[in-house]
C-alpha cells in the first residue's frame, strides 16, 4: 500500500477515537452517576431516619397552607442600627417577598432596594427578636395630619401558634418620619424608624416574639396628600419559615456534608 493510502487510513482511525471513546464513555458515565445518586437517597433517607428519632423533622404542611406564601426569617447575629436604611442588612437576607395588592412573590435579596413589587419585605432573627424591614415605592407619601387627615400606615399582624389571642398586632401610621415606639400585648417596647426615600419611604422595626411564631402578615396603605386611599397592599397570612437550631445541630451531629433539610415546599431549615 502506497504511503498515502496509508495516511488516510491512519486519520480516519484517529478521526474515530472521539466517536469510539464517546460511545465507550457514555454507559460508563451514566452508571457511574446512578451509582451516586442511589448512595446520595440511601444517605438522605439513613439521615431522615435519624432526624425522624430525634424529633426535630417538621411537621407535614397540611394541604390548605402548601401555597401559602412564605417570609423567610433568616439568622442573624450582632447589632444594626434602627435608622429605616438597608445597609446593614446587605449579606445576611437571601430572600424578600414582594407585595403587589393582594398576591406574594418570593424575590431575590437585591429586590429589597429595587424591586418590581410595590412592597417588599425582609426579615432577621436574633435569638428572641424579630427585626422587619419593608421598602415602599410611593409617588404620593403622606403623614397623618394634626386635624385627623389620614397618612401612609403598616399593619403588622403576627400569629402564634397558641392562639390568634397570643399574637401580636402592630399600626405604624406616623405624622413625620423618624424613630417610633409602640408597646405589644405584653407591654414589650417595640422600636422602629420610618424614613422617607427618593421613590417612596421605608420602615424598619424590632419585635420582641415568642419561640412559637406561626405566621405573619402586612398590610401597607398608600394615600395621597388629603387623606384619600390610592391602594392597598396586604400580604394575607404568611407562613414564617427559618433556620432551625435544633435541626441544625442534629443534622451536624450526623457529619453528612453538604446536606440540607427543607421543608415541603424547599425552605431550608438545617
Amino acid at each position: 500500500m502506497k504511503l498515502r493510502g496509508q495516511l488516510l487510513i491512519a486519520a480516519a482511525l484517529i478521526a474515530l477515537l472521539p466517536l469510539t471513546a464517546f460511545l465507550f464513555l457514555g454507559p460508563i458515565e451514566r452508571l457511574l452517576r446512578a451509582g451516586h445518586e442511589q448512595a446520595v437517597a440511601e444517605s438522605a433517607a439513613a439521615a431522615a431516619s435519624l432526624l425522624r428519632a430525634s424529633d426535630v423533622l417538621p411537621e407535614p404542611l397540611p394541604n390548605e397552607q402548601l401555597g401559602t406564601p412564605v417570609l423567610y426569617r433568616h439568622a442573624a447575629s450582632g447589632d444594626r442600627m434602627l435608622d429605616g436604611y438597608a445597609d446593614d442588612w446587605h449579606g445576611l437576607v437571601q430572600q424578600v417577598a414582594g407585595i403587589d395588592g393582594g398576591s406574594v412573590h418570593a424575590r431575590p435579596a437585591d429586590a429589597l432596594d429595587e424591586g418590581i413589587d410595590p412592597v417588599r419585605v425582609a426579615a432577621l432573627e436574633t435569638g428572641a427578636v424579630l427585626d422587619l424591614y419593608l421598602r415602599v415605592t410611593d409617588a404620593t407619601p403622606a403623614y397623618a395630619g394634626a386635624d385627623g387627615r389620614a397618612g401612609d400606615s403598616v399593619t403588622v399582624r403576627i400569629g402564634s401558634t397558641r392562639g390568634p389571642d397570643r399574637g401580636t398586632l402592630l399600626r405604624f401610621a406616623p405624622a413625620s418620619p423618624g424613630p417610633l415606639v409602640l408597646r405589644d400585648r405584653l407591654g414589650r417596647l417595640v422600636r422602629a424608624h420610618w424614613q422617607d426615600r427618593v421613590d417612596g419611604w421605608s420602615l424598619e422595626l424590632r419585635v420582641p416574639v415568642e419561640p412559637d411564631l406561626r405566621s405573619i402578615a402586612f398590610e401597607v396603605v398608600d394615600r395621597g396628600a388629603s387623606g384619600e386611599t390610592h391602594g392597598v397592599h396586604a400580604s394575607g397570612p404568611m407562613r414564617l419559615v427559618g433556620p432551625d437550631d435544633r435541626a441544625s445541630a442534629a443534622l451536624t451531629a450526623l457529619a453528612i456534608a453538604p446536606a440540607w433539610l427543607v421543608d415541603a415546599q424547599g425552605w431550608v431549615l438545617a
